[in-house]
């Protein structure tokens, strides 16, 4: 070893200290062949001597070498010392692993020994703890399972229903797994199951309370802390909503689609707390439906969930309808019907609808929530089998309990219902009965409760929820308004509540993605349509006609507090009634926007009755029976009607500017423009000067003189003597003027797309006064040409009584002035004549009367002109004087002087006309010479042929 332990060393430290060329030092592969050749050398050798010779140089060698080791070990003393102690140490710990090897030996033999004597004792006595030990574990099972009841309680009652759901399953598990052979526990897996049960119970009542009746009451809350604490009184159902703090902050109200949901790191639900719960329905609902799928009955609670929709939404319309009834009866107090629910009118049932609306959202968003948690849940813990109901179904038993409302409120009958009810008490009866004789089953005997829950400590600790809530059905349940109506049922009340159902159902539509109408929308529809508006149609009949055909409803007027209520002026108590239905029908065009077109053919039929009522009136006021000798009766029409409606002379006297500027002033003070036809631009008043008033009056007394002034004598049945007949004509001309004016106000009122709905319907129309086929028109039209026939004829009427002023005048003054002598005796009085008192007097009346009933600028165009026209009625009958002395000069100058005191009486005017009539008759006292004279020294003062009348006179 010696010999070849440094050589490796020094083939280890070569590569470094490589020896220079020439170096001596010795090769392994050079020593490993010298000993082969001294091998060699050994055995093929024949004499000692070579022997001895190659003995000797070995040994020279060996010496050489023993003197290169030593040389060597004595450089490399310290690491030769350490390399021997390492060895020393080493060789000492392999001795002591040795002996614990054969230690472990010796005692691994022992062992096997004593194995092999006690092997089926050992075995005999673990077989006996192993059963010990599974019949202890089964003890605790059972009593875990005996104890879980009250665990279970709690924790439901503490509303951890995620943690009792847990414990439950537990239990179940253990009884249906190792217990699952233990006769002796029938009675506690029955009340598992029970337990079961009740909790299951506990958790849809849970669910479909937070669907329906949350909100409502959250709802509720907000409404009765606005009422004031002194009003409520002893109101129970009040108590018990203001008493549950959890519904101040409207949690449900709040909630929306997004809401989110608090989940563990396995995308299942966390229990909260029962604050937390309060406040985040989405978690709430999210717990819930984790707790129903540990049960593993989740499908069963989606099917009693997706049957109670209607039963859930019934409730909650009650519940609401009850709650605002309450509010209701708070609010009005003593006011009560028979059954002694307070009594509301339409704008609450319209209150009551948008607080349902709103309910029904916010159940909607909370139905959307639980679909996404049980959606969530499905695919977490991948559950087949599952159905899920649609939000359709929700939305589409909605309009099912909206119908059912509207049903009692709008007071819907037919066939139909009568049948449908009919039938389901049939059915009823029929299943009183058959309950009634079928066959008992024995009576079982109940057994005790294993568990309550109505005896644990948290009873006390948070009875509040659900003893509260059930407080609350209870008292809703006996109170008597809770099915009382708010209002009386009534076909009007959809006025009010068409509007916001309408809007709802397009809501619903939007939500349902449906291109046609729902199934509110088309029952709202066919009431209105087929029930409602031919009601309103035949109220308005009866209605127009008893304001028509009444006997005083032509002849009495609105009294003063009706005239201050309407700012109007004094009007035929028909036209007051006849408006009112106007409003009526443009009250329920703006309440039912898709039905305008239909409530304005009726009013198209309003106004053709109040058209052709009126036009009665006009004739019996116009028109007089005459009986000429030998003839049979006749009816003859008054010369003023007759002029009224004398196309020439009508559109001549419509053209003077006094009935211009008379037509001009009310549309400027109405200010609405009529609805259909384009605005046109203002007109500036009329200001007349004394020249043209003068020419103006002048056309006027030409063209009367020209159609009376040839007669002799005007009868009296020409005339309106009769004073109620005048009254008529003047209340009716105001009336029709206030009529138009008002309606065409309430047409303005009119929003713009009932309007534009209005300027595309067409309407078919058969007149009374012609017997010809039924007109199509369009129904903007139709309301024009109605509007403008009656002001025409209120335009008609004014005209006719300004005409028969003027009639009266020739009436009075023609016997006069064709009397032929005007000689009066010196005896005689020269007072003014008779007939020109009785004219004054006729003209006081005429004037009082109509002072009374038409504005004061219609009364100044009626007695504006007379002046003039009387003035020209005394000098054109001078013709027909055949004798006239100076006493009946002066007589005659004391009639003009008369009437120019009465008329100046009657209009603030000093009617400076007549003084020209005056000085005409002055003139007579002229000679025909001098009346030439003057003409040639200061002009003609007169026309050439009253020139003539008075040289002829003179």
């Amino acid at each position: 070893m010696s010999n070849f332990k440094p050589e490796p060393m020094a083939r280890k430290h070569a590569p470094r200290n490589r020896p220079e060329s020439g170096s001596s030092a010795p090769s392994t592969g050079a020593s490993a062949g010298l000993l082969v050749n001294v091998i060699r050398t050994l055995t093929t050798s024949v004499s000692m001597d070579q022997r001895e010779l190659e003995k000797q140089r070995l040994e020279i060698g060996y010496r050489e070498s023993g003197r290169i080791i030593d040389g060597l070990v004595s450089s490399h003393q310290e690491d030769l010392t350490t390399s021997l102690q390492s060895f020393r140490k080493v060789s000492s710990r392999i001795t002591a692993a040795r002996e614990r090897l054969c230690n472990i030996r010796n005692s691994l033999g022992t062992c096997k020994s004593l194995l092999q004597c006690r092997r089926d004792d050992l075995k005999k006595l673990w077989l006996e703890s192993a059963e010990q030990k599974y019949v202890s574990q089964l003890l605790e099972q059972i009593d875990h399972v005996r104890s879980i009841g009250a665990r279970v309680h709690e924790a439901a009652a503490n509303r951890q229903y995620l943690t009792a759901a847990d414990k439950l399953l537990d239990a179940m598990v253990s009884v249906e797994g190792d217990l699952r052979d233990i006769d002796g526990l029938s009675d506690l897996k029955h009340g598992l199951r029970k337990t079961n049960d009740a909790l299951f119970t506990q958790m849809m009542d849970e669910i479909m309370n937070l669907l329906y009746i949350r909100p409502c009451e959250e709802q509720m809350y907000e409404v009765f802390k606005t009422v004031n604490a002194n009003s409520m009184g002893h109101s129970a159902m009040v108590a018990a909503v203001l008493s549950k703090s959890a519904l101040a902050e409207g949690a449900c109200l709040k909630a929306t689609e997004e809401s989110g949901v608090r989940l563990a790191e396995n995308a299942c639900a966390v229990q909260e707390s029962v604050e937390e719960l309060d406040r985040h329905p989405a978690h709430l609902l999210a717990v819930l439906v984790e707790a129903l799928a540990v049960l593993r009955r989740l499908p069963e609670a989606i099917e009693k969930v997706k049957h109670g929709i209607q039963r859930g939404l019934n409730r909650a319309v009650q519940l609401t309808a009850a709650f605002y009834h309450e509010r209701q009866a708070i609010a009005l107090g003593p006011s009560v019907d028979q059954g002694g629910a307070a009594v509301g009118d339409a704008h609450h049932l319209s209150e009551l609808l948008h607080l349902l609306f709103r309910q029904l959202k916010v159940s909607g968003v909370l139905h959307t929530l639980l679909l996404a948690q049980l959606t969530r849940v499905s695919d977490t813990r991948r559950l087949t089998g599952v159905e899920l109901f649609a939000i359709d179904d929700y939305w589409t038993q909605v309009q099912v309990a909206l119908q059912q409302l509207l049903n009692d409120y709008l007071d819907v009958s037919g066939v139909g219902a009568t049948a449908a009810t009919s039938a389901r008490l049939n059915q009823t009866a029929a299943a009183s009965l058959s309950s009634y004789f079928a066959k008992r089953p024995s009576a079982r005997v109940q057994k005790p409760a294993l568990f309550r829950f109505d005896a644990a400590a948290h009873a006390m600790r948070h009875g509040s929820s659900n003893v509260g809530r059930s407080n609350l059905r209870e008292i809703t349940l006996q109170t008597p308004g809770s099915g009382a109506h708010v209002c009386p049922p009534a076909a009007a009340n959809v006025t009010a509540v068409y509007r916001g159902l309408a809007k709802f159902a397009t809501e619903i539509e939007q939500k349902l993605r449906l291109n046609e109408p729902c199934q509110l929308h088309v029952f709202l529809k066919s009431f209105v349509g087929e029930t409602f508006l031919p009601r309103v149609q035949n109220e308005l009949r009866e209605k127009a006609d008893a304001a028509l055909q009444a006997t005083d409803s032509w002849q009495t007027v609105i009294s003063v507090e009706e005239q201050r209520l309407r700012n109007s002026p004094e009007v035929l108590t028909s036209s007051a009634r006849t408006f009112e239905l106007c409003v009526y029908v443009s009250d329920l065009m703006q309440a039912l926007p898709p039905f305008a077109d239909r409530l304005a053919a009726l009013w198209l039929l309003i106004l053709a009755e109040y058209r052709r009522c009126t036009k009665t009136v006009y004739d019996q006021a116009t028109r007089s029976i005459r009986q000429p000798d030998g003839m049979e009766p006749m009816e003859w029409r008054k010369i003023s009607a007759a002029w009224a409606v004398d196309p020439d002379i009508s559109r001549l006297l419509k053209s003077l500017p006094n009935w211009l500027s008379l037509v001009i002033e009310p549309l400027q003070a109405l200010q609405t423009p009529s609805l259909f036809s384009p605005p046109t631009a203002p007109t500036t008043p009329m200001v007349e000067s004394a020249d043209e008033i003068r020419r103006r009056n002048q056309r006027e007394s030409e063209i009367l003189i020209a159609n009376l002034g040839t007669q002799k004598k005007i009868e009296d049945w020409e005339v309106i003597t009769d004073v109620p007949h005048i009254r008529s004509l003047a209340n009716m001309h105001e009336s029709l003027e206030w009529f138009c004016a008002s309606v065409q106000r309430t047409l303005a009122q009119l929003p713009t797309s009932t309007t534009e709905r209005l300027k595309q319907a067409v309407v078919e129309m058969t007149t009374s006064d012609s017997d010809g086929p039924p007109v199509i028109e369009a129904l903007s039209v139709g309301l024009e040409r109605r509007l403008s026939e009656l002001e025409e004829m209120a335009g008609t009427c004014l005209l006719m009584l300004h005409l028969e002023v003027r009639v009266h005048c020739f009436y009075h003054l023609l016997p006069l002035a064709r009397q032929g002598s005007h000689v009066i005796g010196a005896s005689e009085s020269q007072e003014a004549d008779r007939r020109i008192l009785a004219f004054n007097r006729d003209l006081v009346q005429l004037h009082e009367l109509l002072s009374a009933q038409l504005q004061p600028r219609k009364v100044r165009y009626l007695f504006e002109g007379l002046g003039h026209l009387v003035s020209v009625i005394f000098m054109h009958s001078s013709q027909h004087i055949q004798k006239i002395n100076d006493n009946g000069k002066k007589r005659m100058c004391r009639n003009i002087f008369s009437l120019q005191q009465c008329l100046s009486a009657l209009t603030s005017n000093r009617e400076p006309d007549l003084d020209t009539a005056r000085k005409f008759f002055e003139m007579l006292y002229k000679s025909p010479d001098e009346i030439i004279s003057g003409i040639v020294e200061r002009g003609p003062k007169f026309t050439e042929i009253e020139y003539t009348f008075l040289i002829s006179l003179a």
